[in-house]
């Protein structure tokens, strides 16, 4: 059983027709190519908000270096890569009018559900129902491809994610150990909070969340008091809170987060960046390598915090007057 969606099977099954080691080195080499890809398009979509210059590349590099979770992913060949690429081009076809362009990189983003969802989110928010139409065919075509070639794929998913949320929630699963990497807000609650009888509290909690973060942001669009890059942020952070979002998968946030502090007062961005240091301190791997034991293991715990802060204070800035104003730059096409 896998942790993916069934149609990353079919998706990548053209690398099985090469030798093990080929497609080792051609994996690595296409998720780098993705990472300076996703940078260069983003730089892109982002080029018409105030301060996109020709070094808003080296800005965007820069951050993705900096960030603890691109090295770290790399190394391990993390897909994350492949979703950033979709998201990075679905917004530059976007700008450029381009739907069907959208619509397959929407597919791309999909690849990793858990960083794809936003982003879909997003483009029904700005109501690209062709391009989400795309999105859906393409996803079924290599959804029956991966049917036809193994008929057990959606069961072993279907399975692999309750075995792996089962071993989030309780304690004396033997798979507990796993999950011991606390980076995410679903991690933090089980560890501290939720033992496995109370699973469908846990999950109602979130479900609760969701729908109170879909109806703010209805409220704030209505009122015409936020832009569309603050939605595309929101709507990332209210993901980011309630499924298993880990440390590496926040690149993209963090890219949105740095152009949009650049819209706002001084006071907000120092703001943003105090709730964003941790995401570049390896907080996790200085504790497990020198402070196991220690009191101060409960700084395993700053990940998660850092995106509860980030959220609470995303939910916050509205009704700020120093935040970026509502008719400031949007996602709109040329």
């Amino acid at each position: 059983p896998v942790l993916y969606p069934p149609w990353t099977f079919s998706f990548l099954m053209p690398m099985s027709c090469v030798p093990y080691t080929t497609a080792y080195r051609l994996w690595f080499l296409i998720i780098g190519c993705c990472l300076v890809a996703s940078i260069v398009l983003l730089t892109k979509a982002f080029s018409h908000f105030p301060g996109g210059s020709r070094y808003l590349f080296i800005k965007f590099l820069a951050l993705a270096l900096a960030f603890k979770g691109t090295l770290s992913a790399l190394n391990v060949g993390q897909p994350v890569f492949l979703a950033l690429g979709g998201i990075a081009a679905s917004l530059y076809f976007y700008r450029k009018r381009m739907p069907f362009a959208e619509g397959v990189a929407l597919f791309i983003a999909v690849l990793k559900i858990t960083v794809g969802i936003p982003i879909l989110l997003f483009f029904f928010y700005k109501k690209r129902f062709l391009s989400l139409a795309i999105c859906v065919i393409v996803t079924a075509i290599f959804s029956l491809v991966s049917l036809y070639k193994s008929p057990a794929v959606f069961t072993s998913y279907i399975e692999a994610l309750s075995k792996f949320r089962g071993a989030l929630f309780d304690i004396s699963n033997p798979q507990y150990q796993f999950c011991r990497d606390i980076t995410s807000i679903t991690e933090l609650g089980a560890i501290l909070i939720f033992p496995m009888k109370h699973m469908f509290i846990v999950n109602s909690m979130y479900a609760l969340l969701f729908i109170v973060s879909v109806c703010y942001l209805i409220f704030l669009s209505v009122k015409k008091l936020v832009s569309d890059l603050y939605v595309l942020i929101f709507l990332n952070l209210t993901v980011a809170c309630i499924m298993y979002f880990k440390y590496y998968d926040v690149l993209f946030l963090l890219i949105s987060m740095f152009v949009y502090a650049s819209l706002c007062s001084k006071g907000v961005r120092t703001a943003i960046l105090c709730a964003n240091v941790i995401n570049f301190i390896p907080i996790n791997g200085i504790v497990y390598r020198f402070l196991p034991d220690s009191p101060l293991s409960f700084l395993l715990f700053s990940q998660p915090v850092c995106l509860a802060l980030n959220y609470a204070l995303f939910a916050s800035l509205p009704f700020l007057s120093v935040s970026q104003r509502p008719d400031g730059p949007c996602f709109e096409p040329e």
